[in-house]
């Protein structure tokens, strides 16, 4: 016995008897082959996107080789498992999201290959943009993207002359009202602009929409029921006539009787 590597061989074997007799020579080709298959996923994607996202709905590849031969292939991929005769498989999908693929090769010499793992990443659709309105402290939008998620996303408000007022950026997903500082603008007709990618590289626009914000409401000033100041009462005045009292030098004396 002898050991000999992978591949393919070529033995010849002759035998000689103990008086010297050779026998003809016996040649044999074959194959060794103690090794499992080697195995390669690979995903054909017509439009990339970033971050080896694809944007449509793309190929998976499986491919495998033995020195032997490889008899089958077997493939896991959203809970089904198929087996494949040959050296490889193919299959096409267009799930959205993150999902994993799993296979393995079974050699013709019976040896089975380790189990090798991919993740494909699908996102063929734009992120979703919804305003609901807002009032003078907080803005009610949502901003998503169920298949890649949202990287980044703007909203700018504008007043009726087209002025910006108001400018946001953030780079996850928004749910709801938000808070803005629109407390100190006035009431009237305003406008939003909402842009936003997700991690695939796709882009939605929400064109300009209207919105109003009322007026601040002013409370009226309280008047005071105390009196700052009292006036005195005006009294009446009785005006009496004069007396002009008689003097000396108007006295006239009596006559005295003679």
């Amino acid at each position: 016995t002898f050991g000999m590597i992978n591949g393919g061989a070529t033995i010849r074997v002759r035998a000689t008897d103990s008086v010297g007799n050779v026998s003809p020579q016996l040649t044999y080709n074959g194959v060794i082959d103690n090794a499992p298959p080697t195995l390669f996923i690979a995903l054909e994607c017509p439009l990339w996107g970033n971050d080896n996202w694809c944007q449509a709905s793309a190929t998976v590849n499986i491919n495998s080789n033995s020195v032997g031969g490889v008899q089958s292939v077997t493939h896991t991929y959203n809970g089904e498992t198929k087996t494949v005769s040959g050296s490889s498989a193919s299959f096409s999908t267009s799930a959205g999201g993150v999902t994993t693929v799993s296979a393995s090769a079974l050699g013709k010499s019976g040896a089975r290959s380790s189990t090798q793992s991919a993740e494909i990443k699908i996102d063929g659709a734009i992120p979703q943009i919804r305003f609901n309105g807002g009032d003078k402290t907080t803005l009610t939008l949502d901003i998503n993207d169920s298949e890649s998620g949202i990287s980044r996303w703007t909203a700018q408000v504008f007043d009726a002359n087209g002025n910006s007022v108001y400018w946001k950026e953030s780079f996850s997903s928004q749910n709801g009202a938000m808070s803005w500082e629109g407390s100190n603008l006035p009431g009237g007709t305003y406008q939003i602009e909402i842009f936003g990618r997700d991690r695939a590289g796709l882009e939605s626009h929400l064109e300009r929409t209207s919105f109003s914000l009322s007026a601040v409401s002013q409370s009226p000033l309280a008047i005071s029921q105390t009196p700052l100041a009292i006036s005195p009462r005006p009294q009446s005045v009785v005006v009496l006539p004069a007396i002009i009292l008689p003097t000396t030098s108007n006295l006239t004396a009596p006559d005295v009787p003679q």
